[in-house]
């Protein structure tokens, strides 16, 4: 049941802004799988509350680790763990707090720049990829209630994936909505900081 109302919602035009509350994601996870995502989010938690640049890289450090450890497991739930913890995720970038939604935003690119080493990189480029998720970035950008910095950065993030994403052309059609998402906020007048890349 749940599997088809997530099915509905992910298809639907529901508002960027309509999540499900956070007790829905990894309610159906049981034992080692369960035990897994509160591990996560715990960690998530403790990303929100750190104060230094060191202590906030050493957490995402360690979230990445044990989530591409979780993606290299024989673990038969570790689909499910880490889609309800990337929905999480985007729970949090809709909190409005400029810092919680600051640390998504490093974490989110932390996972990106350091899971091209890892053999089941798809996964993640997959999860961030999907058009929910992006758009919340996406909004989260251009959102003036939040401070000027935040939004720059998630820009400088838009910007570096839908780059990174477009080349080759076999990468774009796999990810297409890296690329699209930044096409969009062009095409919508959105300035970015950093020079267009240029691969020639």
């Amino acid at each position: 049941m749940r599997t088809t109302l997530m099915r509905t919602i992910n298809n639907s035009r529901f508002s960027i802004a309509f999540a499900l509350p956070e007790f829905a994601f990894g309610r159906n996870l049981k034992g080692e799988a369960k035990q897994v995502f509160d591990e996560l989010k715990h960690l998530l938690k403790r990303l929100e509350e750190l104060h230094t640049e060191r202590a906030v890289l050493e957490a995402c450090t360690m979230i990445g680790d044990k989530v591409y450890a979780l993606l290299s497991s024989d673990l038969l739930d570790k689909g499910s763990i880490l889609t309800d913890f990337f929905h999480v995720i985007r729970l949090r970038l809709l909190s409005r707090n400029d810092v919680i939604i600051w640390r998504m935003a490093i974490l989110v690119d932390y996972l990106i720049k350091n899971a091209s080493s890892h053999k089941n990189a798809h996964f993640i480029f997959m999860l961030v990829s999907r058009q929910r998720l992006l758009k919340t970035f996406s909004y989260c950008s251009r959102d003036d209630r939040l401070q000027e910095h935040v939004c720059s950065f998630i820009l400088d993030c838009i910007q570096a994936w839908g780059e990174a994403f477009s080349r080759p052309v076999e990468r774009r059609r796999l990810y297409p909505a890296f690329h699209s998402t930044l096409r969009k906020l062009k095409e919508k007048g959105v300035l970015f900081r950093r020079a267009d890349f240029d691969p020639r």
